[in-house]
């Protein structure tokens, strides 16, 4: 990750579901309204429930544009731009302007990666419903779940989060929910009958144009938290399937 003008991009990295990626960090470090036990980096050191809790300063939108800018002046080749980092991305209060912004210099497609916490705000939906591909992660369908899986920052009902996301999977932008799943030897875990019959309802009921089934393959956060096999993955895509909800397992290496 190169830090630029107080912004930071990284790659362009060879996702596994967008092609050529372009990451986009805007935030303070590891500042998120989850603490996801699954969390690739190790954890959230800043667990807000609003962008006034957060430590440290935002990039602003003319370093956010600079950072990017300079990556298009060398790699002008990309399938998406995307907006994601080390935390929760929709935190940011320059998202709406960096997205105005970015579509005056490139056509590039824009991608938004959300917990989709903050699309309980109708200007939060307004801002995700300008990206060309908007990903948000549903790993529980209920508050018990997402407590045991995600642990919120306070003031998040589940049922507020599924109907923020129903609500941008009607706007114009494509919506694929991303579910992570993963079983634990200490309780964490979705991967129950309960839990998966609930995701798989949630599903229908948002209606995004597909369902990606995940599951960790960096370390996670914490050690008694384990990833599941990609015949395990296939099993429970089945009852997505079976519910006539396209599904996408996602590949079990990184593209690159």
């Amino acid at each position: 990750m190169e830090e630029l003008y107080g912004a930071r991009v990284y790659g362009p990295v060879r996702s596994r579901r967008l092609g050529s990626s372009l990451g986009v960090d805007i935030l303070p470090p590891h500042t998120c309204t989850f603490d996801c036990v699954y969390c690739q980096l190790g954890g959230t050191q800043h667990l807000v429930s609003s962008a006034d809790e957060a430590p440290g300063r935002f990039p602003t939108t003319d370093e956010i544009v600079a950072a990017v800018q300079r990556v298009l002046d060398d790699i002008p080749e990309l399938d998406y731009i995307t907006m994601s980092g080390r935390g929760e991305p929709m935190l940011s209060p320059y998202l709406g302007d960096v997205v105005t912004r970015i579509r005056d210099i490139t056509d590039v497609p824009l991608a938004l990666i959300t917990n989709a916490t903050l699309l309980v705000s109708p200007a939060a939906r307004s801002t995700a419903s300008r990206f060309d591909l908007v990903v948000p992660s549903l790993d529980a369908a209920t508050d018990e779940g997402i407590a045991r899986v995600n642990r919120p920052a306070t003031g998040f009902r589940v049922e507020d989060i599924i109907a923020g996301i129903a609500e941008v999977a009607r706007s114009s932008a494509t919506v694929w929910l991303e579910i992570m799943f993963v079983r634990s030897d200490e309780g964490p875990s979705n991967v129950d009958d309960a839990s998966i019959d609930a995701l798989v309802a949630a599903a229908k009921r948002i209606g995004p144009e597909r369902v990606d089934v995940n599951t960790c393959v960096r370390r996670p956060a914490k050690e008694f938290v384990h990833a599941l096999s990609q015949e395990e993955l296939e099993t429970i895509a089945e009852r997505f399937r079976t519910a006539d909800l396209p599904v996408l397992v996602v590949p079990d290496r990184p593209a690159g």
